[in-house]
């Protein structure tokens, strides 16, 4: 198994372990009367639990760049209808965290995700550039130097599912192969 992954799990679950004792204190004050402290308590459960969702969706948003990164600078074109698959997928997951497609979404998730979009952009770019570095992947090296400094997407766009298929026009790919 993954290093990276088991990392990522071990600190969900440290997470969701400090969610459950604070959920706890947040009931005991409920069960000995103390409103306020209860809803002091209830109020910081609710923002902990949208930077977690904002982790959780960052984790997908970084996929989602990375994944673009191989189709913008990879050879294959087979590889581009995998990846575009797994996008997808991806994509799916954080609309799911985000309640994006819903009438209300989760509004708070979303504005700590868009405050985080430049620095997980550059935090793609660095994971990606150490892939091409580490295993050779079929990408093209010499186009790493062509990285906008700056976060070339929102995060609705990111979401859209036409991206791939931008990307795919603008490299000249057939898309109607994924």
């Amino acid at each position: 198994m993954n290093a990276n992954f088991d990392e990522v799990v071990q600190n969900e679950l440290r997470v969701v372990r400090e969610l459950l004792e604070r959920a706890n204190v947040a009931l005991e004050h409920l069960q000995n009367g103390r409103r306020e402290e209860f809803l002091n308590e209830a109020d910081g459960l609710y923002l902990e639990s949208n930077k977690a969702d904002a982790r959780n969706a960052l984790s997908f948003v970084r996929l989602i760049m990375i994944h673009l990164f191989k189709i913008m600078y990879g050879r294959d074109e087979r590889s581009s209808n995998i990846l575009n698959r797994e996008i997808r997928n991806f994509r799916f997951d954080l609309t799911d965290i985000l309640d994006w497609d819903k009438n209300k979404r989760n509004t708070r998730a979303i504005e700590l995700v868009e405050n985080e979009i430049e620095i997980t952009y550059i935090r793609a770019v660095r994971r990606f550039q150490s892939t091409i570095i580490d295993e050779p992947s079929g990408c093209s090296i010499e186009n790493i130097s062509m990285f906008p400094t700056e976060c070339p997407w929102t995060l609705s766009q990111l979401i859209d599912s036409s991206i791939v298929e931008l990307i795919l026009l603008f490299e000249g790919e057939d898309v109607n192969n994924g």
